[in-house]
């Protein structure tokens, strides 16, 4: 007689890789600093040398975009892992637990964005429409430290479903530049 297969799935891990050819991004407040060097527009009508220091400013700007994009590791430096607490079962509500392990010296921000069926995210309130949104989750990750948090379930539908990847975003402390992965 063969044994059943668990209930329960395994503990996924994987290595994060580079979601694009180039990884990084502006953060939002990259343009609000950039955007502050504006205030050098206006004396810059009566005095050119204003205008060249509003150039100053945007360069340096840059610079600290760049240097924050330094302060970010590398993705072969994360793991990233999936559990199931327990059974997934029909009309039960579940719970999905995301793990960042952080194997560099560098501290961060993560963004997990995980790719769970739609029908599974229901609203837990008054269940009426299901809410289709990715579950996003924050966490802050210490230098070679660990991170969790979970997210709830419902699956409103039998068979199979297929769970896909869950995608990273990093930050650093300063927040200028962004670095872009999944797992």
């Amino acid at each position: 007689m063969i044994p059943p297969a668990p209930l329960v799935p395994p503990v996924l891990t994987a290595r994060c890789r580079d979601a694009r050819r180039f990884t990084f991004a502006f953060a939002p407040r990259f343009f609000v600093v950039l955007l502050a060097g504006a205030v050098f527009l206006g004396p810059a009508w009566w005095d050119r040398r204003f205008a060249l220091l509003m150039l100053v400013w945007d360069a340096l700007v840059f610079l600290a975009w760049f240097a924050d994009c330094r302060r970010l590791p590398d993705p072969a430096q994360l793991e990233i892992s999936r559990e199931w607490p327990d059974a997934v079962a029909l009309d039960a509500r579940g719970a999905v637990i995301l793990r960042i392990e952080n194997h560099s010296p560098l501290a961060f921000q993560a963004e997990l964005t995980d790719t769970v069926p739609g029908d599974w995210r229901w609203p837990f309130q008054d269940d009426v429409s299901p809410d289709a949104s990715p579950p996003r989750l924050l966490l802050d990750v210490a230098p070679r430290g660990l991170a969790e948090a979970s997210y709830a379930v419902h699956p409103r539908q039998r068979g199979d479903a297929v769970v896909g990847t869950v995608y990273v975003k990093l930050q650093s402390a300063f927040r200028l530049a962004e670095r872009l992965m999944h797992a």
